[in-house]
């Protein structure tokens, strides 16, 4: 599913990821970060600011509403995805 995303990245990116560097990653000028989910407010509040202004963003393949939380699932599960997929209220 990650190498789907990096020729989405621009040229001197950063991706960051909890599995390691992707192999699609190799020969590119793009830098891995290893990153670690731990809860921090002040880290959600410096990633909120950066989407506000555009520094990094999040893919998004499809938005659905609750109540096709089925259907998002059997997306999830197929792995055709090409970012995330997001459940709206």
């Amino acid at each position: 599913m990650i190498g789907k995303l990096i020729p989405k990245l621009k040229h001197g990116g950063v991706l960051g990821s909890v599995l390691g560097k992707p192999k699609a990653t190799e020969g590119k000028d793009i830098r891995v970060e290893a990153i670690v989910a731990q809860p921090n407010p002040q880290n959600l509040s410096k990633f909120a600011e950066a989407a506000r202004t555009h520094e990094f963003n999040i893919p998004i393949a499809k938005r659905f509403k609750l109540s096709q939380a089925a259907d998002a699932q059997k997306l999830a599960e197929q792995s055709k995805a090409d970012g995330k997929i997001v459940l709206i209220p």
